[in-house]
């Protein structure tokens, strides 16, 4: 009998653990890139992961320039003196706000297009993308 009890128990946690699993999956699905707003000010973009906690992949941030025409740029994470991961670990705490970005938008075109940034060595965005 105990036995019995034993194997179900083991197929319940079996079946709760595939569960979760299904439900987690779409969280770390890495297709989209998102915005995301921390307390600091500072907006970074990359592909949103939500399970087992936030963060983001193929990271980017927006820097001030200090040029009147173009006064932002995008700068890819791994390009810091310190040569980061491309990942970044979130805390819930401190984000401001997410966003999706739309496929359409010139930042999110940018980034998923190797070409333009590329043939624009200081990893600006189209001129006029905040």
């Amino acid at each position: 009998m105990q036995k019995a009890t034993k194997c179900i128990c083991g197929i319940i946690v079996f079946v709760v653990f595939v569960c979760l699993g299904l439900w987690a999956w779409p969280m770390t699905s890495w297709a989209d890139y998102y915005a995301v707003a921390v307390e600091t000010g500072d907006i970074y973009f990359g592909k949103l992961g939500r399970f087992p906690n936030l963060q983001l992949r193929d990271v980017w941030f927006l820097q001030q320039t200090g040029d009147e025409e173009n006064p932002y740029s995008l700068v890819k994470f791994t390009d810091l003196r310190w040569a980061p991961e491309d990942k970044i670990e979130l805390n819930y705490d401190r984000v401001v706000w997410i966003v999706r970005l739309s496929e359409a938008g010139q930042v999110a075109t940018f980034l998923k297009n190797p070409a333009l940034r590329q043939s624009n060595p200081v990893s600006q965005p189209p001129t006029g993308t905040p």
